[in-house]
C-alpha cells in the first residue's frame, strides 16, 4: 500500500493508476486513506484520485471521504488566512516587516488549491530587533506567550523563536528571528534572506517571502536537519511542489547556498528523497554538484525508512541511546559527560532559565536525573540483553552520523 501511495502522489501514468485502483475494495481504500492521513497528504491524494474518473462504489465512497478531509482542511486555511490578514494588517500599521515561512508561505504562495497543503501554526520571519515589538502586537490582539522568555543575548544563543504564541479559537503563532538555530554548524546569518525576499500574494493581501531558492532550501533544510527525516512524505511534496511552480530555480545559487550554509549534505539527501519518492523534478546535474562523491545507498535506505515509519513508543531511540550501546567503557562515561554537560545555553532552551543566571546551574543535575530517568531502563535491558536495538533506531543513529558529517 506505501508504494500506491506513492504513486499517488508522483507524476506518471494516470492510466495505469486508474486501472490499479479502479480494481481496489473497500478494506485497500481504507488503508490508502489511513496512510494519506498519517503522512498529512490527503489533499494530494484527492487530488490525483479525482482527476482520474473512477467510477466503481469503493472508488466513489473513499472519493467522498477523502473530499471531506479535503474540504475541512481548505476551510481551516481560509480561517488561517483571514487571522494572518488581520495580523498583517496590525503589524502594517505599525510598520514592522515579516517574512512568511514554511507552511504559511507554502499553502497560499506556493501551491494552487487552498486545500491541498495542511497547517499546524503561522511561522513568521522577524528582524532580531524587532522581536519584542511584534510580540506586544500580538498581545494587544489576544496572543499570549506560552512561557516566559527575555530577549537578553543568552537568548539568542540558545533559541531561534519565540515560545508559540496562542489565543483560544486561533491558530498558534511562531516568531523566528532566524531560520536555523544559534551556534551549531549549520547555523546562517539571516540577514541575506531579507535582501532576497520576494512578494507573496495571499488572495488581496500583499505579503513578502523567502524567494524561490531560499525557499527550496529551508524545505531541505528542516526534513534534514531539523526533523532528521521523521516528518513523514509532506516536506518532500513540498519540494516537489515548489520546484514545480518555480520553474525557473537558479539551481547554481541552490548549490552555492548549500555550500555556503554547510548543508550539503542535508539538502542532496532531501533532494534524493523528493526525488525518489515523489517525483520531484531535481536534475541530475545538481545532485552531482551538491555531492561529487556517491551518496551511500545505506544512507538513502535509511532515510526512506524514517519517512515512512511511524513513530511508535521505543521505536525512535535517541541516536546517543545507540551510540552508548555501541561504545567500549571509557567512550560510554566520555559520552555521559557530553551529554550531562551541555553549554549553559543548552539548558537555558531545555528548561526555560536565563543562561546568565547562577541558578542555571542547579539544572545539570535535573538534566543527568531526566538522562536517567528517560533511558536508564532501556540501557539495563539492553546489557542485559533482555531487549534489542529496533532496527528504525540503528537506521536513525546511521542518519544522524552522516548528516553531522564533514560537508563537502
Amino acid at each position: 500500500m506505501t508504494e500506491l501511495l506513492l504513486d499517488c502522489l508522483r507524476p506518471g501514468d494516470d492510466r495505469a493508476l486508474a486501472a490499479r485502483l479502479a480494481t481496489m475494495q473497500a478494506g485497500a481504500w481504507q488503508a490508502l486513506l489511513h496512510g494519506a492521513l498519517a503522512q498529512q497528504v490527503v489533499g494530494l491524494v484527492y487530488q490525483r484520485v479525482k482527476a482520474l474518473g473512477l467510477s466503481a462504489p469503493p472508488a466513489l465512497e473513499a472519493l467522498r471521504t477523502l473530499q471531506m478531509f479535503y474540504a475541512l482542511n481548505a476551510a481551516r486555511n481560509v480561517r488561517i488566512r483571514d487571522e494572518l490578514r488581520t495580523i498583517a494588517a496590525a503589524l502594517n500599521a505599525d510598520h514592522q516587516s515579516i517574512l512568511l515561512l514554511k507552511g504559511a508561505h507554502l499553502a497560499y504562495g506556493v501551491y494552487d488549491d487552498l486545500g491541498l497543503r495542511q497547517m499546524v501554526d503561522i511561522d513568521l520571519l522577524v528582524p532580531r530587533d524587532n522581536l519584542a515589538r511584534v510580540a506586544h502586537i500580538l498581545e494587544n490582539h489576544g496572543y499570549a506567550a506560552q512561557s516566559r522568555y527575555v530577549l537578553d543575548q543568552a537568548f539568542f544563543d540558545s533559541h531561534l523563536h519565540l515560545p508559540p504564541f496562542a489565543q483560544q479559537g486561533r491558530t498558534t503563532i511562531e516568531l523566528h528571528w532566524n531560520i536555523t538555530a544559534p551556534q551549531q554548524t549549520y547555523s546562517i546569518d539571516p540577514r541575506d534572506l531579507w535582501q532576497r525576499a520576494v512578494p507573496v500574494c495571499i488572495g488581496d493581501l500583499a505579503m513578502r517571502g523567502l524567494c524561490a531558492e531560499d525557499l527550496l532550501l529551508h524545505a531541505c533544510f528542516h526534513a534534514a536537519y531539523q526533523h532528521e527525516f521523521e516528518f513523514g512524505l509532506r516536506p518532500f511534496c513540498d519540494i516537489a511542489q515548489i520546484i514545480r511552480r518555480h520553474d525557473n530555480l537558479c539551481w547554481s545559487d541552490v548549490v552555492a547556498r548549500a555550500r555556503a550554509w554547510r548543508w550539503t549534505r542535508g539538502v542532496a539527501l532531501a533532494l534524493h528523497v523528493a526525488q525518489d519518492m515523489v517525483g520531484a523534478d531535481v536534475p541530475a546535474q545538481v545532485l552531482r554538484d551538491l555531492r561529487p562523491d556517491v551518496l551511500p545507498d545505506t544512507v538513502l535506505l535509511c532515510a526512506r525508512t524514517q519517512v515512512l515509519t511511524a513513530v511508535t513508543a521505543g521505536a525512535a531511540l535517541s541516536p546517543n541511546v545507540v551510540a552508548w550501546h555501541d561504545a567500549a567503557w571509557h567512550k560510554k562515561i566520555t559520552l555521559l559527560v557530553r551529554n550531562v554537560c551541555v553549554p549553559k545555553a543548552v539548558l537555558a532552551r531545555l528548561y526555560g532559565v536565563r543562561a546568565t543566571s547562577p541558578a542555571v546551574y542547579l539544572y545539570y543535575p535535573v538534566r543527568l536525573l531526566a538522562l536517567v530517568a528517560r533511558y536508564s531502563r532501556t540501557l539495563f535491558n539492553l546489557w542485559r540483553g533482555t531487549a534489542i536495538l529496533p532496527p528504525r533506531a540503528r537506521s536513525k543513529h546511521t542518519l544522524h552520523d552522516w548528516l553531522a558529517g564533514t560537508p563537502q
